[in-house]
């Protein structure tokens, strides 16, 4: 089976791509976010050491995942003249800023928790949505250009 195409004739990344990402990097870290957070935690309660670690902080990892991706294939469309990379480190600034300020609000907030370990993993999805789409959407070098 063969990846889809990286870009269309004009430039930007191909549909199949597009969709391939959103439904990878989007759609599945969002629902799985959902399930961790309804059921996982739950679980995670009798768990032990890495594995209640990982229940507890999966939500923050798998949100900035989901979000950043999302804002990402909703930017590839409006900024049509921008590069993936550029496009990339906006959707990342937009979606963690959000997700990071609500963390800090939380220290305000009498019934919630701040919690730095909240922000490293919340800036570790980040980091794997950064990761992917460098990866996935990498902007032609030089050479391939030539061709």
């Amino acid at each position: 089976m063969t990846p889809p195409p990286a870009t269309e004739a004009s430039g930007k990344p191909s549909a199949a791509r597009v969709a391939a990402f959103f439904a990878l990097f989007s759609v599945a870290p969002g629902l799985l976010y959902h399930y961790v957070q309804d059921h996982g935690r739950m679980l995670g309660a009798d768990a032990q050491g890495l594995a209640r670690l990982a229940l507890d902080v999966a939500p923050n990892a798998l949100g900035a995942l989901a979000a950043s991706s999302a804002i990402f294939i909703m930017a590839l469309g409006i900024a049509s003249n921008a590069t993936p990379a550029r496009t990339a480190l906006v959707s990342a600034a937009i979606g963690l800023g959000g997700l990071l300020a609500w963390e800090v609000a939380q220290i305000a907030i009498p019934a919630a928790t701040f919690d730095l370990q909240d922000i490293a993993w919340t800036l570790v999805g980040g980091g794997a949505f950064l990761l992917a789409a460098a990866a996935l959407f990498r902007s032609p070098s030089k050479n391939e250009t030539r061709r």
